[in-house]
């Protein structure tokens, strides 16, 4: 939804419940296939479109300045109906109802919106797809118009400063139908160290994660938030960071998916509870949801399960375990998202 400050959607960051699922998809325009997390959700989506009553998502009469809201009513709707002569869903009809006493605006405008979606709509807000850098900017379109996605991540190392992000994002929200869609979710990997996927004029070079769990946490939030201020520049309203994973320190660089490039906190679970905490907390400065990943945790594989999940197997993490105390935690300090591993757990 628009921000005065940036003319980009900017999400109402809402407290629990949250619903997120994770899916595999394949990045549109790499030169070979990447395998990524497809972030799953309606009510996220929904978050960035409802603030204020009255105003459909986009239009001048929408909502404009509040970045929280309290309490989310249950997105519960009648089911579209089916045309018995044709077998294609017909859009919903808009339920005119009223915000129940427990129950915010934003909670109320994201249950109403939801009801005035197709099946196919619904189905499209679960998908966030990726976008490779080297793909022509036009690549998702189809997609993003006809099949009403969610999102959609930026890929491959987007370095050549703000302004071929900020041209990407405010096409792919031109796409958008205003009167029937929450806006999209757009996102990019701005962890640090090596994973950092924008980089260039208009960005920090961010440290790694064992760096900044070395910060106090104030500087750690200070120094999030203007992170998260770069991003909403260029239109990308949602980090897919922090790491809660954290690496015993007798597996370190042989921990392939995070330890190798240091992209863990800490390898102490306290600490890292901590620094995600920090970094949550300095994106919603910035107005930037946040992602905790990558639950239930794959700080103790040897294999990269970017690559594959055969044979990649955690035998030692159990319900009680203390390194799920980061994802905990990160719940509890109002992550947006959380982006499920894909190991076997065992």
């Amino acid at each position: 939804r628009s921000h005065p400050s940036s003319g980009y959607p900017r999400p109402v960051l809402l407290p629990r419940p949250r619903t997120i699922a994770l899916a595999p998809v394949v990045s549109v325009g790499a030169s070979r296939p990447v395998r990524l997390t497809a972030l799953a959700t309606v009510i996220a989506a929904l978050a960035s479109a409802c603030s204020v009553p009255g105003g459909a998502p986009g239009s001048p009469g929408g909502p404009t300045g509040a970045r929280t809201a309290t309490g989310v009513g249950a997105a519960t709707a009648n089911p579209p109906a089916t045309s018995g002569r044709s077998g294609t869903t017909a859009p919903a009809t808009t339920p005119t109802t009223t915000p129940t006493p427990k129950e915010s605006t934003a909670g109320h405008c994201a249950r109403t919106l939801v009801g005035g979606m197709s099946a196919s709509e619904r189905a499209g807000q679960l998908l966030v797809v990726g976008l490779d850098v080297n793909a022509p900017r036009e690549s998702l379109d189809d997609l993003v118009r006809d099949r009403h996605l969610g999102g959609v991540i930026l890929l491959g190392g987007w370095f050549r400063g703000t302004d071929p992000i900020r041209a990407t994002t405010k096409h792919l929200n031109s796409l958008v139908d205003g009167s029937r869609s929450p806006g999209l979710l757009l996102a990019a990997d701005q962890e640090g160290g090596n994973v950092q996927q924008l980089r260039g004029d208009g960005f920090t070079r961010l440290p790694t994660g064992l760096a900044q769990g070395t910060l106090a946490r104030d500087a750690l939030t200070r120094r999030a938030a203007s992170w998260a201020e770069e991003l909403r520049a260029v239109g990308i309203n949602v980090n897919l960071a922090p790491v809660a994973d954290t690496v015993p320190a007798g597996i370190g660089r042989d921990n392939d998916p995070i330890g190798q490039w240091d992209r863990q906190f800490s390898s102490d679970p306290a600490v890292v509870s901590r620094a995600v905490g920090a970094f949550i907390e300095g994106m919603h400065r910035g107005g930037v949801a946040a992602t905790i990943k990558h639950f239930p945790g794959i700080g103790r594989i040897t294999g990269n399960t970017d690559l594959t999940a055969d044979g990649i197997v955690d035998r030692t993490t159990t319900a009680t375990d203390p390194y799920l105390r980061p994802f905990a935690t990160g719940i509890a300090d109002g992550a947006d998202l959380v982006m499920v591993g894909s190991a076997i757990y065992s």
